[in-house]
């Protein structure tokens, strides 16, 4: 086991190719794109935003940064090598408590919903596709299998018993 150092507390942690990581800052509005090593390849991306959960598309194509403080979730699009501009409009998801954003290996988007009491699926032109889980508390993370078949829930801590859900899926 090898220990990476970082220069700031991580929030979330994302690897969109060998040797590429994306990480976001703890309750802060900053996210770093590293090497294994943990240096930063360039710049952090700062904005006014508090972000909470981070998801790379693949290949690095987009970052989606999902913000506490507006509710959104923030698009960056890659421009060119490892540089990002942030799209002028974010998908509008106001007033449902934005968790944490993932990306499922088939490629779509997983957006968990806290006070909409669901897991979101999205394509990656952020259309709703479906529900990937509904009626939960307060679903604050999301996470799969690498085959896909199963996807993995969990909720806000502290509003009931502690578990993980788990959603067998029919992958194509």
């Amino acid at each position: 086991m090898r220990r990476v150092d970082l220069e700031f507390v991580p929030g979330d942690l994302e690897v969109a190719k060998p040797g590429v990581l994306y990480a976001s800052e703890y309750r802060g509005a900053c996210w770093w794109i590293l090497n294994p090593s943990g240096f930063a390849l360039k710049t952090a991306v700062c904005t006014s935003h508090l972000t909470y959960g981070l998801a790379v598309l693949q290949g690095g194509s987009a970052v989606l940064a999902t913000c506490r403080s507006e509710d959104v979730v923030h698009v960056w699009r890659r421009i060119a090598g490892l540089l990002y501009e942030e799209l002028p409009r974010s998908l509008p998801l106001h007033d449902i408590s934005i968790g944490d954003v993932d990306v499922g290996p088939d490629g779509h988007i997983y957006l968990c919903l806290a006070a909409g009491g669901m897991v979101l699926e999205l394509d990656q032109q952020f259309r709703v596709v479906d529900a990937l889980a509904r009626d939960l508390r307060a679903p604050q993370d999301v996470a799969f299998s690498p085959d896909g078949q199963r996807a993995y829930v969990l909720e806000a801590p502290g509003i009931g018993p502690e578990f993980v859900y788990v959603y067998v899926r029919d992958v194509d």
